[in-house]
């Protein structure tokens, strides 16, 4: 898809875009790239159809690359092959800046949707008996050549061989797939055997499949079979899920390995721990071949291997493996999204799914996925609304997002039912946690501080009488006591429980918090009048948040940095910031502002920098900020400026006014970011407004995504 859809863990801080780099050069496409280039100019919705193994995601991808400047707000590439039908529909009417670029077998039946049906496979000669020159000219053989100098270095057409590659390219109907499948295959084979062993058939791409199936070990094909399960694998997922029978553990590397060398496995090189996967045809192919029990139980083995995943991370979240756990959850997102759809649609299943959706609350709150995670908890909830422990946790889990997104509405009765349920209950271990988020969402929704003072006070108590004082929750209970204090001018008993929360976490190695901690610790300090001791604990916020995806913690730490600045008198550096804190919270999916307290610092920061300034300048930094990446945001947002802030120069233009500051790759960039909200320091995260589903699988197999130049609101 083309715009800001990132159903997968990314944010808006990776731009240009989350498009895996080219490996191989593509080949004869250029007629239809520019072709699509015009049509999606007056479209916002392009269908590639075609055949399957006929390209239409390298031509997607390849179209996604060379709009990337085009699109200030990135291109992403997003699987939708485990979606429902009607999501990208729902995108588009919910994301009015939003393009899609979908590949699929046949068109999605949209009303305004544009079909291109260019992608057909690439041309053979009509003849074996050819000429150097015309084999020079023929996309296939081009492919083929390619492709087979990198599994036999030094291949290359010749006189001698280029009839038999002619008669393979004929075979496989010049599907690029399908001549890549036959390729691998020169591993162990001369070309005469390749095109002995592809015979005088004229094959589609499932005969070419069958045929590649038949070349493979019984090991390697049980375990093509298992992993289409997958969206993507490591070898101990591997392992857990597909081991068993005739295929054992130890077999399991040597045999992906094998399948990697056949191109079935696509080894992915990312530059991280090592992954791999299947592309969609080749995984459609292999889940064709389980039958139905087989197939339910290796859905039950994957998702029984990420529900052990997804509860290690939460158990574990709270310390020094946070960033590590954090990029684990981001790598492995397909397939929780699988785990949990199959979970909440399959009879029997949706208690594993409920457990699921409430071990992946941090990453719902703390890795930038608050839209999604409130959609798959109410799925979740709806599911199994039977009054029983397990509801507790899972409607803490989803009133964290309630209270975070300021949902009034919705958040009063959820954290009343999850009070009143752990009160008929009698446990004292879920009257602490219902108690806990009743006081948070009185402290965030209620603006009431004596008695949301009262309330966490006795929140405090009741885990202190568990024993129950260091983890997550208690700390962050302690924040937002400290926070109930310093909006009744407690400051010095304020400042002190923010240093006891940042003891704790430093003790741990704990990161999510602190950075929480830090931002609470820089508003007691701006209460004091210390704006360079806030600004600096602000920079450390934002400096243990990117490694985790914090987009809401972001926004906030900005936006409390735009309010220091306008306090040390550098109105432009105040500005910028701003439009960059209102763009993030707008891309967070928050809608409207934090608690009354946070709204009216807000506007004190504007009307403080706009009478500094004047109206004209000031608009013209908010911009600057509005137009920011995340990274840049966040970057902009550490770096100092390069002279004294109040006696910065005059604002010319929007553009010659930039304080000096330096990316995270040493080049001198522009500042930009996110809407209007504003979030309490003791809650939580969010991202863009998408709700996908993943209960079946949707015509549309991939999807590169932008968003054109949005319009900011009014500074």
């Amino acid at each position: 898809m083309l715009g800001e859809m990132e159903i997968r863990h990314g944010t808006r801080g990776h731009r240009p875009g989350s498009l895996p780099p080219e490996v191989h050069p593509l080949i004869d496409r250029q007629r239809e790239v520019a072709d699509l280039k015009r049509l999606i100019g007056g479209t916002r919705l392009v269908t590639l159809t075609g055949p399957g193994g006929a390209g239409k995601t390298r031509l997607a991808l390849r179209l996604g690359s060379e709009l990337q400047r085009a699109y200030g707000d990135g291109v992403f590439l997003v699987d939708l092959a485990e979606l429902a039908d009607g999501t990208v529909d729902q995108l588009l009417r919910s994301a009015p800046g939003l393009s899609v670029l979908c590949t699929s077998r046949q068109p999605l039946g949209m009303v305004g949707e544009a079909v291109r049906t260019t992608v057909t496979p690439l041309g053979v000669p009509a003849d074996t008996e050819l000429t150097m020159a015309e084999a020079a000219g023929s996309p296939a053989l081009t492919l083929f050549a390619d492709r087979a100098a990198a599994v036999l270095p030094g291949f290359r057409l010749t006189a001698e061989n280029v009839g038999v590659v002619a008669s393979i390219c004929r075979r496989v109907d010049g599907l690029p797939l399908a001549i890549e499948l036959a390729v691998a295959q020169l591993r162990s084979r001369s070309l005469a055997e390749l095109a002995i062993g592809l015979g005088d058939r004229l094959p589609g791409l499932r005969d070419t499949f069958d045929w590649s199936y038949g070349l493979c070990s019984p090991a390697e094909r049980a375990l093509w079979a298992r992993l289409a399960v997958f969206a993507g694998f490591d070898q101990a997922g591997a392992t857990a899920v597909c081991a068993g029978g005739d295929l054992p553990a130890e077999a399991i590397l040597d045999t992906i390995l094998g399948l990697v060398d056949k191109s079935i496995v696509v080894r992915d090189e990312s530059g991280g721990p090592v992954r791999y996967h299947l592309l969609e045809t080749v995984r459609e192919y292999g889940l064709d071949r389980l039958d139905p029990a087989e197939r339910t139980a290796l859905r039950r083995r994957h998702r029984d291997w990420y529900l052990e995943l997804a509860e290690r991370f939460d158990a574990e979240w709270f310390g020094a493996q946070q960033p590590s756990w954090a990029a684990r959850i981001r790598a492995e997102y397909a397939n929780l999204r699988i785990a949990l759809g199959w979970c909440l649609s399959t009879p029997g299943e949706t208690a594993a799914g409920a457990r699921l959706a409430r071990a992946l609350r941090y990453h719902w709150f703390g890795g930038g996925a608050l839209v999604e995670g409130r959609y798959w908890l109410e799925r979740a909830l709806a599911a199994d609304p039977a009054p029983t422990p397990e509801r507790v946790p899972l409607l803490s889990a989803y009133n964290r997002i309630l209270i975070t997104q300021m949902d009034l509405a919705a958040g009063g009765p959820s954290t009343a039912e999850s009070l009143e349920l752990a009160r008929r209950l009698g446990d004292p271990t879920l009257l602490a946690q219902a108690h806990r988020d009743f006081a948070i969402y009185l402290l965030r929704c209620g603006d009431d501080p004596p008695a949301a003072q009262a309330a966490l006070e006795e929140a405090l108590d009741r885990s202190a009488a568990l024993g129950d004082t260091v983890r997550e929750e208690v700390t962050m209970t302690r924040l937002s006591l400290a926070m109930a204090l310093l909006y009744q001018g407690e400051t010095t008993r304020a400042d002190a429980l923010c240093a006891q929360c940042r003891e704790i976490c430093v003790a741990a190695g704990e990161r999510w918090c602190r950075s929480h901690a830090l931002v609470a610790s820089a508003l007691v300090a701006q209460a004091h009048g210390e704006p360079g001791r806030a600004t600096g604990y602000l920079r450390e916020s934002l400096r243990l948040r990117e490694a985790l995806g914090d987009t809401v913690g972001l926004a906030l730490a900005i936006d409390v940095l735009a309010g220091a600045a306008a306090t040390d008198g550098d109105a432009v550096r105040a500005a910028t910031l701003r439009g960059a804190g209102r763009r993030a919270w707008h891309d967070a999916g928050v809608p409207g502002g934090g608690s009354q307290r946070f709204q009216e610092q807000d506007r004190r920061t504007a009307q403080r920098a706009r009478d500094e300034v004047g109206a004209e300048a000031y608009a013209a930094a908010f911009q600057d900020g509005w137009k920011l990446s995340l990274d840049e945001a966040a970057a902009y947002a550490r770096s100092r400026p390069a002279w004294p802030s109040r006696n910065a120069p005059p604002r010319a233009t929007s553009r010659t006014s930039w304080r000096s500051w330096t990316s995270p790759h040493g080049a001198r960039s522009p500042p930009g970011s996110s809407a209007s909200a504003a979030a309490d320091p003791a809650t939580g995260t969010g991202r863009a407004r998408t709700q996908p589903t993943a209960t079946s699988a949707a015509p549309s197999t991939w999807a590169t995504a932008r968003t054109g130049g949005r319009t900011s609101p009014a500074p």
